[in-house]
């Protein structure tokens, strides 16, 4: 998990974690928002050749 930095505001953001499947690439992409200014980045992107969509919370588990 990515490491969450103080706004610039002086405020915690929040961590929102997207994820999509684009051309036969899973992306999953770590957002943070702070809720107190509205600011919204992006903190990292990592993608994912997908064999099979169906199999992919099996490929997850054995990647970790």
């Amino acid at each position: 998990m990515p490491k969450i930095r103080p706004c610039r505001c002086g405020h915690t953001p929040e961590l929102e974690e997207t994820f999509s499947n684009i051309n036969g690439n899973f992306r999953r992409r770590y957002y943070v928002y702070c809720t107190h200014c509205g600011k919204k980045s992006i903190l990292m992107e990592t993608r994912t050749k997908a064999i099979k969509t169906w199999n992919y919370g099996i490929m997850e588990e054995a990647a970790l």
